[in-house]
């Protein structure tokens, strides 16, 4: 499995927006591995949820030698309505969706039942191995899944705020020692309770408005095609 996709098993289940106790995060995710002479910046993050369920993300990510990879921010408001913005081009992509709400709620991380994933009413235990534990004051659940037979992924998630990650991890099995190494690492930089700025909010304007797939296409020749 491609270290990208042992990162993402987790998230590719999409941040729903919902009701839920409001909050600002920064993250940072490093790689690391035996092979590596240190532990390299990966991405930064900042998620952000307001108390009526629209959310904010902005991730820049770096290649090996910290130039960067990509850029972008996102928006989900409450009611459907999903923009994402690439600043570097100027572009934007508008979705608008009037059943996502609808969809978040029955397809999300579930608070009430160990923060395991909640596909369209019904409860996925994903395999995995869950605990309770404590971070940064927050109550946690601890889930530890296999990513397949060599690769296995920790998440911690804070169910006071619906489901929130509070650092994650991702180990790959070395077949000649028979223990697992670490090959990614999330952490968390600080973490904001309550109402996040609304200067986050606050959509872009003047950028040209395409298609996601326009906007896939042009981020993807701008990060890994042209010099």
């Amino acid at each position: 499995m491609r270290l990208r996709g042992l990162l993402f098993v987790a998230a590719a289940i999409p941040l729903c927006a919902q009701h839920a106790a409001p909050y600002r995060i920064t993250y940072r995710a490093y790689v690391t591995g035996p092979n590596l002479s240190r532990a390299y910046l990966n991405a930064e993050t900042v998620r952000a949820v307001r108390s009526d369920g629209s959310t904010y993300e902005a991730q820049t990510n770096y290649r090996l030698d910290g130039s960067i990879h990509t850029q972008w921010r996102k928006f989900d408001l409450a009611g459907g309505t999903t923009v994402r913005a690439i600043d570097r081009l100027g572009l934007e992509s508008v979705v608008h969706n009037a059943n996502a709400d609808a969809a978040c709620a029955r397809n999300r991380w579930d608070p009430a039942k160990s923060c395991a994933v909640q596909f369209n009413g019904g409860r996925r235990n994903q395999v995995a191995s869950i605990n309770s534990a404590t971070r940064l004051g927050y109550r946690v659940y601890k889930i530890v899944q296999q990513a397949g037979p060599r690769h296995r992924v920790t998440l911690w998630r804070a169910p006071a705020l619906g489901c929130a990650e509070l650092g994650s991890m991702a180990e790959t099995l070395d077949q000649q020692t028979n223990k697992y190494q670490l090959v990614f690492e999330g952490k968390i930089v600080d973490l904001h309770p309550g109402e996040p700025d609304p200067a986050l909010f606050v959509l872009p304007r003047g950028m040209k408005t395409v298609s996601p797939d326009e906007s896939s296409a042009e981020e993807m020749a701008a990060c890994c095609y042209v010099n």
